[in-house]
């Protein structure tokens, strides 16, 4: 219960008090896109049964939903407000998501909280994170260009 907690309640609750309220419409057509990504990627996993939650009842609806629909969803919106106007750095930004993500999986498996299973790894885990919070940025270049046309 815990970690529900820490995926869903504590991102939204920093995201309240974090978000650019003038950029709303922008964050959450991200903070959605985010979303889809993440329940593609959870969908994926389920079905090659890459990793578990090896405490959760439902390993595979549990903590992943409530993720899905927070932490992933918070960190992504929290990336595009922050992002600087140069887009050469931004490269930069997904890398330190990414990596904070997987150093924060990286504890779960410690912890004995997460287990990996048929060839995933901690690398994968970068890869996983690091490609969908590109295509986050790759969305929001395109949202910014067609509404500016608008």
């Amino acid at each position: 219960m815990i970690l529900h907690s820490l995926v869903f309640v504590f991102p939204w609750i920093a995201f309240s008090i974090l978000a650019d309220k003038r950029r709303i419409k922008q964050l959450f057509i991200s903070g959605t896109f985010a979303s889809l990504i993440a329940l593609f990627v959870n969908l994926i996993e389920d079905t090659y049964n890459w990793w578990k939650f090896p405490k959760e009842l439902n390993p595979h609806t549990d903590v992943t939903f409530f993720a899905d629909i927070g932490l992933y969803p918070v960190q992504a919106m929290l990336l595009i407000q922050h992002l600087p106007k140069n887009r050469r750095l931004w490269v930069f930004y997904v890398l330190g998501l990414a990596l904070f993500n997987t150093l924060g999986e990286y504890t779960l498996i410690n912890l004995g909280e997460e287990i990996y299973l048929n060839g995933w790894n901690i690398y994968w885990t970068f890869v996983s994170y690091f490609v969908p919070f590109g295509l986050v940025c790759i969305h929001s270049i395109f949202y910014s260009s067609t509404t500016m046309q608008q």
